[in-house]
């Protein structure tokens, strides 16, 4: 079985929780355990040409979950949700800066086994150092399946796409100045303008900005802009000039 050698670039991750299967650390959970890998689908890995003609060997199995754990006595627990059914699968470690020759089979070919819904775990072992050699390993784990020429699965981590989510503000007050020029307001004592535009909704009987006067109670919900401007999403009316003041702020968000 061939292992691309781009794997050999591809950093390992660490997966934070799982009910996946984990290995055992060979000291009743109190010893040196190695890490939780999460393991990704290589059609998936963000990467240039992959999936296209300059890596012809990535497979495109599915995989709705997988996990490797390592154990500090070199045991390595391997776990698949979701790939395909009924298949084998061999695990192999590929060392950095080795290429080719650095691709290890861990137990034996094909190892993992799926059941007729895709799930499936095994154990096996890295193989024992030379003497008074280290015993620190760094690369990546591949899962091929067994009778293709194809990577399906490698370990490696996820980023979140940042958050485009502007942070949102809410006020409660009354109204304290009006500039029309530049359809803004401010509330209380609040030392900064709440804008509105023709988006802004107005309600409790308000029908526009025109509608707005000095020592009118309203309450505003809106949206922190990037420059800091504070833009109003809605102001409805909240009681009249005639309550006692409760002027309150917050805001909210991020």
């Amino acid at each position: 079985m061939r292992i691309l050698q781009w794997v050999a670039a591809l950093a390992v991750g660490f997966v934070f929780s799982s009910t996946l299967v984990r290995a055992d650390d060979g000291n009743g959970g109190k010893g040196n355990a190695g890490a939780d890998l999460s393991l990704f689908r290589v059609a998936d890995i963000n990467g240039p040409g992959v999936g296209s003609g300059a890596f012809p060997q990535s497979g495109t199995d599915p995989l709705k979950d997988g996990l490797v754990t390592v154990g500090g006595n070199g045991k390595v627990g391997v776990a698949l949700s979701g790939a395909s059914p009924s298949q084998a699968y061999s695990v192999y470690f590929c060392r950095f800066g080795f290429g080719q020759a650095g691709c290890l089979l861990l137990g034996q070919a094909g190892a993992l086994a799926t059941d007729a819904k895709g799930n499936g775990s095994a154990s096996v072992t890295f193989p024992p150092p030379a003497p008074n050699a280290p015993n620190n390993w760094a690369g990546a784990f591949v899962l091929t399946r067994s009778g293709t020429t194809t990577n399906e699965y490698v370990s490696g981590f996820r980023l979140n796409a940042a958050s485009t989510q502007q942070p949102g503000f809410e006020f409660d007050g009354l109204i304290s100045s009006i500039t029309a020029g530049k359809l803004s307001f401010r509330i209380g004592n609040l030392g900064q303008d709440i804008f509105t535009n023709g988006s802004t909704q107005y309600g409790g009987g308000l029908k526009g900005f025109a509608d707005l006067i000095v020592g009118m109670r309203v309450e505003v919900q809106g949206t922190v802009m990037v420059d800091g401007t504070l833009l109003a999403n809605s102001v409805d009316q909240n009681g009249t000039d005639d309550d006692p003041p409760r002027w309150r702020g917050h805001r909210k968000g991020p």
